[in-house]
């Protein structure tokens, strides 16, 4: 009998990925609207410092209202993360901006974060980079000019 992991697709149809993907979920509601621009700013002054972090796959600013954002990130693997967050400087001094503007509610400030593992995917998964997913569908790390293609600032 063959494993789970053996088997390529799941019973639901999705591919199952080779390669170890994580996502990095961060939610943040803000005290006051006008803080929302500043953590934009510091979200593109992390991004700009991403481009060269190793295993970095993609990241996006998630706007849920005025005062409430989600900041996502995919990796090739768990490594890429703890060095990211441990040298990253702007990283730390943007995660202090969000404690210091972060509404605070009864358990203290209104952030969370989460961290799992893409087991699988649907074939048609594409965030305008259809070889990355292909290359990791194959079990396959992307090229250095895909992986920070998704990374560059657009327009």
């Amino acid at each position: 009998m063959r494993s789970r992991h053996e088997v390529p697709v799941t019973p639901s149809g999705h591919e199952r990925l080779e390669a170890p993907i994580y996502c990095v979920l961060t939610r943040i509601q803000l005290r006051r609207i006008s803080a929302l621009p500043l953590m934009l700013y510091g979200y593109l002054q992390v991004r700009r410092q991403a481009r060269n972090a190793p295993r970095l796959v993609r990241s996006a600013f998630l706007l849920r209202d005025l005062r409430t954002f989600f900041i996502l990130s995919i990796w090739e693997g768990e490594e890429g993360i703890l060095t990211f967050a441990s040298q990253a400087p702007v990283h730390t001094k943007v995660a202090r901006w969000a404690f210091s503007w972060a509404a605070h509610g009864l358990e203290g400030p209104e952030i969370w974060s989460t961290e799992w593992r893409i087991w699988a995917a649907s074939n048609n998964v594409n965030w305008n980079e259809p070889p990355i997913w292909a290359d990791l569908l194959r079990g396959h790390r992307p090229t250095e000019g895909r992986r920070s293609a998704g990374l560059e600032e657009e327009g």
